[in-house]
């Protein structure tokens, strides 16, 4: 690792706490660590830093925010590398989505393009175990619709049938973006009139889109999967639309309200 004399000209104008955070992620990177492997210890990088306690601190804090080490406490504890977790990353951009003005209609049509190339990826990687999970999301629509659950519980699980193929997709960048996508729909997405026989129609209609691309996946038709999967974006994009959904506030899920 690059000690912090090296760093003095490329890095004049940073913090001396910014320098040791970019050191720090470049030592993952160049050594290759992986989640659970051990980092130098705070008397270690402050020697290697020349840098106060306070300062060294402040540098292993703001990386323990961002979610890529965790201090363990104890003999056998330390700093050791951690994986960021999704849903920290998602909180992560909702944060920074909350001041663009983000709109329901923005949403749906990046997923015009999105959902379709997402299940033609997937085609061929979905486990039983991933079948049958979307069978009892399509399970959880069919009983709102009978009158046995609540419409917020049949939403959710039209978007874990998404999320659920999004899982299956070995692309894991656009894997992550549709399931961003779920998220924030989950956790911000407000239609006020969702339970009005327009958006009784709606759920019908992601039901009986769902199932036909159910039927694609066991198939393993890549093509009919994705036409499907159009289709249902499209006309989903149409009733978001005139049920007028909007984006609310992505700082605090509507989920908390």
């Amino acid at each position: 690792m690059n000690n912090f004399s090296e760093l003095d000209i490329s890095t004049a104008k940073m913090k001396r706490s910014d320098i040791i955070i970019d050191a720090i992620k470049r030592m993952i990177v160049e050594q290759k660590l992986k989640p659970g492997d051990r980092l130098p210890s705070e008397k270690e990088l402050i020697e290697q830093f020349h840098s106060s306690r306070g300062t060294t601190r402040e540098a292993l804090k703001s990386l323990e925010i961002l979610g890529l080490i965790e201090r363990i406490p104890g003999p056998k504890g330390g700093t050791r590398v951690r994986a960021v977790k999704s849903h920290e990353a998602m909180q992560s951009v909702a944060n920074f989505l909350h001041f663009k003005n983000v709109t329901a209609i923005d949403i749906y049509s990046v997923m015009v393009f999105l959902e379709p190339m997402l299940v033609e990826n997937a085609v061929g990687h979905l486990s039983e175990r991933h079948i049958n999970k979307l069978e009892e999301m399509i399970s959880i629509s069919q009983k709102y619709l009978e009158g046995k659950m609540s419409r917020m519980q049949c939403r959710k699980a039209e978007l874990d049938f998404h999320d659920i193929i999004a899982h299956a997709c070995p692309n894991r960048f656009l894997s992550f973006q549709c399931t961003f996508i779920n998220y924030i729909l989950y956790h911000f997405l407000y239609i006020e009139s969702i339970e009005s026989s327009l958006g009784r129609e709606f759920a019908q209609q992601n039901l009986d889109y769902h199932i036909k691309i159910l039927a694609c996946l066991r198939d393993q038709d890549r093509k009919k999967a994705r036409d499907f999967m159009a289709a249902h974006m499209e006309d989903a994009f149409q009733y978001i639309v005139s049920l007028k959904a909007v984006v609310g506030n992505s700082l605090i899920s509507i989920q908390d309200l």
